[in-house]
């Protein structure tokens, strides 16, 4: 690597750092970057939630696969997962958190992730298929502790069944037993987590898997 090179690498990581710091927004600022731990190359961007660790959990299940992940911040999950699944579309209501994980995924190479401005409360369900592009098929949608936070988590999941035989979901906020008795209405599911342990100030989420019945 030519020093040239260095340099421009140097200078693009301090810039992946300046978005980071700039998508931070609450209630998901805890970490010195934001909600989620990033890497880029060899560099780790410290976040409150460790997504490579809550990654790990979900290699065997998403193998070869296409994912679209609701709600996913700066991506974390679609970076962490990156060299897991054939393709990756992440779409969360936050542009500068989509910027982020856009700038991201450029410096890591990965030309198979996308990303995209989308309000779960508030746009049509249907754009989702629209963002994802004609004739790709979705095989998994990544739910992921959106359902304190969006008041039609029910209907995404109903929309996420319809359109995808697999899901990852996460509990959050009140009532997780019923979150999960609703979600187990559409599919066969397996607890792969008791515990949130990648956050260590909220541990108290479970991460499901499921199949469609």
């Amino acid at each position: 690597m030519t020093d040239n090179m260095i340099r421009l690498e140097i200078l693009n990581t301090a810039r992946i750092g300046q978005l980071l710091k700039a998508a931070k927004a609450r209630p998901f600022a805890a970490g010195e970057y934001g909600y989620q731990t990033v890497r880029v190359g060899s560099t780790v961007f410290k976040g409150q939630r460790d997504c490579a660790a809550r990654a790990k959990l979900l290699l065997p299940f998403l193998h070869d696969l296409n994912i679209v992940d609701l709600g996913c911040n700066v991506g974390g999950m679609l970076h962490a997962l990156a060299n897991t699944v054939r393709s990756g579309v992440g779409v969360d209501s936050n542009a500068k958190a989509v910027n982020a994980a856009t700038a991201i995924a450029e410096a890591n190479g990965n030309d198979h992730l996308s990303f995209y401005t989308f309000d779960l409360d508030r746009d049509p369900l249907d754009m989702l298929s629209w963002l994802v592009g004609p004739g790709h098929s979705v095989d998994a949608y990544l739910v992921l502790a959106i359902a304190k936070w969006v008041s039609r988590w029910r209907e995404i999941v109903e929309w996420c069944a319809c359109s995808a035989p697999k899901i990852v979901f996460e509990t959050n906020g009140r009532d997780q037993a019923g979150q999960i008795r609703f979600v187990e209405r559409m599919y066969s599911v397996e607890v792969l987590s008791e515990r949130s342990d990648d956050d260590p100030g909220q541990r108290n989420r479970k991460l499901l898997y499921g199949v469609r019945r």
